[in-house]
């Protein structure tokens, strides 16, 4: 009986989740997945701002991974722990796994999707090999700073900007009983959401920003922002602004920053195997590494020059699965036609949203509430996990 041969999957958020599943449905006899996840849990990062804000919310954006493939399946789950070298064959653990009844640190495989995302900010992104217990405690502590501050600055008006901004006003300036907060967002061009969106998506999206009571301050920057801090400052401190003006602030939301996830690339094959600035891996039509034949990377980690969203993902991890399957039988690759314009939806709270569809369309606010504002994915990326919520 032949050996069975491994697909690897790098990474369980919704790329990641969506090739494992992908592949798992077409893979031939003879080969499994085996994806790897470095946390203890797949991440939602789409509920991760109103989770910073909303209590309760910390419970929806870690999803169990152990139920992803059936239990008498073939294709495996390896979570905590984190692949620090691609050989040409087999990736490099930094911690041994059980697998196949034997304890390794090296899991060989015939085919590679690396899904690793981007790098940024908590709480779009959390530290690496943080429990479910402990992320949850670190939501709960930055919903306690949102709670006791009164001036809080918004650094970048892109979509987590806007939709920190939409979930900070709803639930406090929109409630009785509760605080009010002081909001200014800065953003250093003068479109929000998106540079290339419509300017009546743009126009949506400021005008929810300023019924709401936020100071929206466009094509201006703030000179003097530490851009690793995320969170109360202490104390309330003045922000100068490239034209001289000041904004005070005791809480800061840093919405920009965020880059490819592809220090594993680079550590495995060079400097060249990425794009700078962007860090993105670079890819060919077919999603393969340029370098190599059987590595892919899908989603915000390669350089597919397409407007990256959660809810599209399924269309490159589908790409991806199709083309490893081809190769294994010695099929025809095809190439990934991109999104050739920017599709968008940015929620405003629960009850509002602003984005942009195909052909340019503005998104109304009942269609976003329906498609993301009121449930941010939460039941539908734990759905991809065949589980429920932790």
């Amino acid at each position: 009986m032949s050996e069975i041969k491994n697909v690897v999957v790098i990474g369980l958020s919704y790329s990641g989740v969506s090739t494992a599943n992908e592949l798992a449905k077409k893979l031939p006899a003879g080969y499994r997945v085996l994806a790897i996840e470095r946390n203890e849990y797949a991440f939602n990062p789409v509920p991760a701002l109103r989770a910073a804000v909303v209590p309760g919310w910390e419970d929806k954006v870690m999803i169990k991974t152990d139920k992803l493939f059936p239990a008498n399946s073939a294709h495996k789950t390896l979570v905590g722990a984190t692949v620090t070298k691609i050989d040409q064959n087999s990736v490099i653990l930094d911690r041994e796994v059980e697998l196949d009844g034997k304890a390794t640190s090296s899991i060989p495989f015939s085919y590679l999707a690396v899904a690793t995302g981007s790098v940024g900010h908590f709480p779009i992104r959390v530290p690496d090999y943080q429990g479910p217990e402990d992320a949850k405690k670190a939501f709960q502590k930055l919903q306690g700073e949102v709670k006791d501050s009164k001036k809080l600055l918004i650094i970048g008006g892109g979509p987590v900007g806007f939709e920190f901004a939409g979930e900070v006003t709803e639930y406090y300036n929109g409630s009785k009983g509760k605080d009010k907060k002081e909001i200014t967002l800065v953003n250093a061009t003068p479109r929000l959401l998106h540079i290339d969106v419509k300017d009546g998506v743009h126009r949506k999206a400021l005008s929810a920003l300023q019924k709401s009571g936020v100071n929206v301050i466009l094509g201006h920057f703030v000179n003097d922002i530490d851009p690793t801090h995320n969170g109360a400052l202490g104390k309330t401190q003045t922000f100068t602004l490239d034209d001289g003006k000041t904004v005070e602030a005791d809480f800061v939301l840093i919405g920009i920053g965020s880059k490819a996830n592809s220090s594993l690339v680079v550590e495995s094959f060079g400097q060249d195997a990425i794009e700078t600035p962007t860090q993105q891996i670079k890819v060919r039509n077919t999603l393969q590494l340029e370098s190599q034949d059987n590595i892919f990377a899908v989603g915000d980690c390669n350089n597919v020059k397409e407007n990256k969203q959660a809810a599209w993902t399924g269309k490159q991890a589908t790409a991806a699965a199709d083309n490893i399957v081809a190769l294994i039988t010695n099929s025809t690759l095809k190439e990934y036609g991109p999104q050739s314009t920017i599709i968008m939806v940015a929620s405003y709270g629960t009850k509002d949203a602003a984005g942009q569809l195909p052909f340019g369309f503005g998104v109304p606010s009942w269609l976003g509430t329906r498609l993301k504002s009121k449930g941010l994915f939460a039941d539908k990326f734990a759905e991809s996990f065949n589980t429920t919520l932790i």
